[in-house]
């Protein structure tokens, strides 16, 4: 008796097995009654066809159960273990991708921040040496002084307007 039919692996295996003695008992049946009745028609159609049809089940089951051996649960088991060791892996790197995306998000926030400190002290500087500038006029001074009022409460709106 061959191994894979010593021992059952699982109910697939069970009912490929009994599917092929099955299988057997048909064939062994329609041959016999063949050979006994003869054929009601011209080319044995009514015998031929079902010897053809269930030899070929026949096949296909022991073919199925020939890859069945003592080894096909434990490897099954081994591929459910990986599997579940790819997905920690996984689990793990996305984990990481999390970590590296938060730093990046403090390191470009903390770069705008300093970009427009930048930004306030380069318009700082350049108020002061307006107002040095038009220190002599007191008539453009004081247009100056509007205008960059105006301008700061304008920039101002702008940025408390965004989203």
């Amino acid at each position: 008796m061959p191994l894979q039919l010593k021992r059952i692996h699982s109910v697939a295996h069970l009912i490929l097995v009994i599917g092929s003695f099955v299988a057997i008992l048909m064939l062994i049946s329609t041959v016999l009654g063949a050979y006994s009745h003869g054929c009601k028609t011209k080319l044995c159609l009514g015998r031929i066809l079902p010897i053809i049809f269930v030899s070929m089940c026949l096949f296909y089951f022991l073919q199925t159960i020939s890859h069945y051996d003592a080894n096909l649960l434990r490897k099954k088991h081994q591929i459910q273990e990986l599997k579940m060791d790819l997905d920690k892996c996984y689990e793990n790197t996305v984990a990481d991708l999390d970590i590296c995306i938060a730093k990046s998000m403090d390191t470009n926030a903390c770069l705008a921040e300093a970009n427009f400190d930048s930004k306030r002290r380069d318009f700082h500087r350049f108020l002061h040496r307006m107002s040095q500038n038009l220190q002599a006029s007191r008539e453009d001074a004081d247009k100056f002084e509007r205008s960059s009022n105006n301008l700061c409460c304008n920039g101002s709106m702008f940025f408390l307007s965004a989203p």
